[in-house]
């Protein structure tokens, strides 16, 4: 699995596929808070999801949670592979994962989660809950001491792509690994 920013966009390639996450979109004149969209060519409306549910496209599996006051737009985004990485995306303004939704969720290999200032401790809190192998934040990079103290990691390591396989959270390291994803 490689995972990449690419036009403030998060892309996903899984299983030969590319799966985009748009922060916002603009798809036949319907505005979204934020859109998935997989396929080989990811273009608008093609294998769309902007809706909360659960979904089945080209063998990956989406579980898509809506947040706060706006019950219509995905906000928290499940991602499960036939590589067998999950991964979870969070948008900025989640603050908290209630427990109904931590319990609907399989263990989570990568957190990806964008970061406002003001949310920080509380992101890093849902961080702790759900203890994944890997942490991304997306945030401005003055927050990455801030986010290795809190975390107690000892490095955060700055790179264009991630790149993750299955093999990589075999091991019985219990040390959470931080990258920060840069265009």
């Amino acid at each position: 699995m490689k995972i990449k920013l690419e036009k403030k966009n998060l892309l996903v390639n899984t299983d030969g596929k590319r799966v985009l996450f748009h922060k916002e979109g603009k798809f036949n004149t319907t505005e979204y808070a934020s859109v998935v969209n997989i396929g080989d060519f990811v273009e608008p409306d093609n294998n769309v999801m902007s809706a909360p549910g659960e979904y089945e496209i080209e063998d990956i599996l989406f579980s898509i949670f809506a947040y706060g006051d706006n019950l219509d737009h995905p906000d928290i985004i499940f991602l499960d592979s036939n590589e067998n990485i999950r991964v979870l995306y969070l948008l900025s303004h989640v603050d908290n994962l209630d427990k109904s939704i931590i319990e609907k969720l399989p263990d989570v290999n990568i957190l990806i989660a964008e970061i406002e200032d003001s949310k920080l401790d509380k992101k890093l809190q849902i961080v702790s809950d759900l203890e994944p192998d890997i942490f991304v934040p997306l945030v401005d990079k003055s927050k990455l001491e801030d986010i290795k103290k809190a975390l107690g990691v000892a490095n955060i390591e700055s790179v264009p792509t991630l790149n993750v396989a299955q093999k990589d959270f075999d091991s019985e390291s219990s040390e959470l690994l931080v990258y920060l994803l840069n265009n």
